[in-house]
């Protein structure tokens, strides 16, 4: 069985902060008590976020570990708990000036539109506010134009990105946002609760393999597309060799919090893709466009969808990149069958997960190391101790990133 060796001081600190991040008349809070505070930087910044406190677990943990080990102080405004009928708005009473910087969380910043209506009832414009302004980012395919508009007409300092340096240019041209600088950083990294499982493969496992996919819309690509994909071809490899699995895209299958950790327990292995999209929707009309062909063709399928529309859009932007999932996954010690990619360059196949083609023509190779107790054990071992306990992918460095750039900034 899977113990997690949090320690009680963070589970407190949890406890605490869902209490003072609960709904209600949004105000910001501090993320650590000022005791915690000494001998950070004076420098006090506001981080905006949207979140329901009582949800996704690692939401907290990021946002506490942001703050827990950054220089910089942060207090910490969650507007969850109020209806936006016209976009997400910071409180009229909210005085910007009292902080030395800004940060909008990715909690806030998935849609354009909520981060154009955030100042509507400020008598502090974003544009006007004089500190450092950060943008963190994540689904960066959806309207992206929205978001260089953003950026642009705020002058943002500086936006925490999952866009490779190399592809950036594409995404947000350079005579837009050139008073802007872009740290690429990953959609997630190891904390130390991570580090701390105490759960071996070759602990029982009932079930072969399992996953929890995502329906995620045609207009995102193939690369969302083969998030459900994967598990619903995969079925039918097990129904037909007789192995035991748990896999759903349903979204009322999934698991959260402790539930997904004990889920990865109970499997050999785990199915998986790069996370990320591979169609980026500048302006909203490719979205526009899928809706119309499935308004009057609802039964198409994705490859249809995908030839009468996306096909010249796909690929633009590569923007695949490693996702949460497979970090908890071998921290787990979960052997991970994945389809074929980069996976930021961290997980190499054969070494750190079993790469599987698309087309499933090497099933057979796969299913025999999959099988073999030894090479499971090899790989997870290797995975925990090469990737997992590697500081260059935990939460401090991340932070360490942050800070410099932040400073960098700051002194410009």
């Amino acid at each position: 069985m899977i113990r997690l060796l949090t320690s009680p001081p963070t589970r407190a600190v949890l406890r605490r902060l869902r209490r003072l991040f609960g709904p209600g008349s949004p105000k910001p809070v501090p993320i650590t008590p000022e005791s915690a505070d000494r001998g950070k930087s004076p420098d006090r910044f506001l981080l905006v976020a949207y979140f329901d406190p009582h949800g996704i677990s690692t939401i907290l943990e990021n946002i506490y570990l942001l703050g827990r080990l950054s220089t910089y102080r942060f207090d910490v405004l969650n507007l969850y708990g109020k209806a936006y009928p016209s976009g997400l708005e910071l409180p009229r009473d909210l005085r910007l000036q009292d902080y030395d910087g800004l940060f909008l969380h990715c909690t806030v910043s998935y849609n354009g539109d909520n981060l154009a209506s955030l100042d509507r009832q400020l008598p502090l414009k974003l544009r006007d506010f004089e500190g450092l302004k950060i943008l963190m980012k994540q689904d960066e395919h959806y309207r992206t134009n929205r978001v260089i508009d953003f950026i642009e007409q705020n002058r943002i300092d500086l936006v925490l990105t999952c866009v490779p340096p190399e592809e950036l240019h594409k995404v947000y041209p350079p005579d837009r946002v050139r008073h802007t600088r872009f740290l690429t950083v990953l959609t997630g990294y190891v904390s130390e609760e991570l580090r701390q499982m105490s759960v071996l493969q070759s602990d029982p496992r009932p079930i072969d393999v399992g996953y929890r996919g995502s329906l995620q819309p045609f207009c995102f690509g193939r690369l969302a597309y083969e998030k459900r994909q994967i598990g619903d071809a995969f079925s039918e490899v097990c129904r037909a060799r007789g192995l035991s699995f748990d896999i759903s895209s349903r979204w009322e299958d999934r698991f959260h919090g402790a539930e997904w950790f004990a889920f990865l327990s109970r499997i050999k292995a785990v199915l998986g893709v790069e996370s990320g999209a591979s169609v980026f929707d500048f302006t909203g009309d490719i979205e526009r466009n899928v809706a119309r062909y499935l308004e009057k063709r609802p039964k198409a399928s994705f490859e249809e969808v995908h030839d009468a529309i996306l096909k010249p859009y796909e690929g633009d932007v590569r923007y695949n990149q490693i996702s949460p999932r497979h970090f908890e996954a071998a921290a787990c010690r979960t052997v991970q069958i994945l389809y074929a990619g980069d996976y930021s360059g961290i997980f190499e196949p054969g070494r750190h997960y079993l790469s599987l083609e698309r087309d499933f023509s090497n099933l057979i190779d796969v299913l025999e190391r999959f099988t073999s107790p030894a090479e499971r054990m090899r790989m997870t071992e290797a995975a925990f101790e090469e990737i997992i306990l590697d500081d260059r992918y935990s939460y401090s460095t991340f932070v360490r990133q942050f800070d410099q750039a932040a400073r960098l900034i700051a002194s410009r």
